[in-house]
């Protein structure tokens, strides 16, 4: 469902494999599979070298899990009770948005203590990504 580059590797977002699934970009093998339900969406963060996955869940249990890319491990978890379906992942300005499909909604979340901050788009149908820009 979804890819991104983590420095030498491809992640890939795969329902099929029931996780992740890292291919090493120089031989196109696969290394590793990270299990987590259902990963929908995939966001790399170079600054804080975390990859954030977003997973859908059932009667409300989605949620983004920021993985280190180095031990392969679950550092932080973030979801409130009203997440279901959170789709793009992105962090600016120590805020994480996510894209809350069923909702039709943004959901913020505080990128280091995880506590949910709250909605700041309602209300717009369902939203596959989201892309911060500057201009």
């Amino acid at each position: 469902r979804s890819i991104v580059i983590v420095k030498h590797e491809l992640w890939i977002a795969n329902m099929d494999y029931f996780g992740i699934v890292i291919v090493k970009l120089s031989t196109g093998i696969s290394t590793n599979i990270i299990l987590v339900q259902e990963p929908v969406s995939l966001y790399y963060d170079s600054t804080n070298n975390l990859v954030y996955v977003s997973c859908k869940g059932k009667h409300r249990t989605g949620a983004v899990y920021a993985i280190n890319p180095k031990t392969l491990r679950t550092v932080k978890e973030y979801h409130t009770i009203e997440m279901e379906h959170p789709t793009g992942v992105i962090s600016h300005d120590n805020t994480l948005y996510v894209a809350e499909q069923t909702l039709g909604c943004i959901l913020t979340f505080d990128l280091s203590s995880t506590k949910y901050l709250g909605k700041i788009v309602k209300h717009i149908g369902e939203i596959e990504q989201i892309i911060l820009s500057d201009c």
